[in-house]
């Protein structure tokens, strides 16, 4: 056989095999864009439920802020609590005819954090087991389970990294999206 044959005969297949790895490849980037959206829905829907959030302040206090926004025009009441088990104890409230728990009463601190919600601070607070966060505002009840030894750090980047997961997706899909990009350059 004559060199250029062998060389039309060698660029043809490369060619085929070029096409069919090119056929394949839309099928397998829809699969991974479409377990990609699954997996980034499933992330995000949680961070947008999230209302209340538990950390540990660096002076070893408590945070809980409670991001149900005040209504307007209306007073507006608030009440913190603590369930263990099956008991649940008021921590803070301002709800008229309900007193906190004595424990509470002087280690206690509620901030309003302007129309967003409110914020409660616990000094010196240990949890000695798993422990549900309770806030009721403006009618709305919202809360959340901290496991013991659990509870995050209430840096911003921890906070950050904790409360919106949509951001993990955005890196894992940035990822996907690289990678497809070098492929189709191969």
């Amino acid at each position: 056989m004559s060199e250029k044959r062998v060389a039309r005969i060698f660029t043809a297949g490369a060619a085929r095999a070029v096409c069919v790895r090119s056929e394949r490849k839309p099928l397998s980037m829809a699969n991974t864009l479409f377990i990609s959206s699954i997996f980034l829905v499933v992330l995000v829907i949680p961070g947008f439920s999230q209302k209340v959030t538990v950390c540990k302040e660096e002076d070893g206090d408590v945070r809980v802020d409670c991001l149900i926004a005040p209504k307007q025009n209306q007073i507006n009441s608030y009440e913190f609590s603590i369930t263990k088990g099956s008991k649940e104890v008021v921590i803070n409230t301002n709800v008229t005819g309900k007193t906190a728990d004595p424990k509470f009463k002087d280690t206690t601190q509620v901030d309003s954090l302007d129309l967003q919600g409110y914020r409660l601070r616990m000094r010196k607070y240990q949890m000695d087991e798993n422990t549900t966060f309770i806030c009721k505002a403006t009618q709305t009840t919202e809360s959340v389970m901290v496991v013991k030894g659990k509870m995050l750090e209430c840096s911003a980047i921890s906070l950050f990294l904790h409360s919106c997961p949509w951001l993990v997706a955005s890196l894992l899909l940035l990822h996907v999206g690289q990678s497809w990009a070098l492929s189709s350059a191969l």
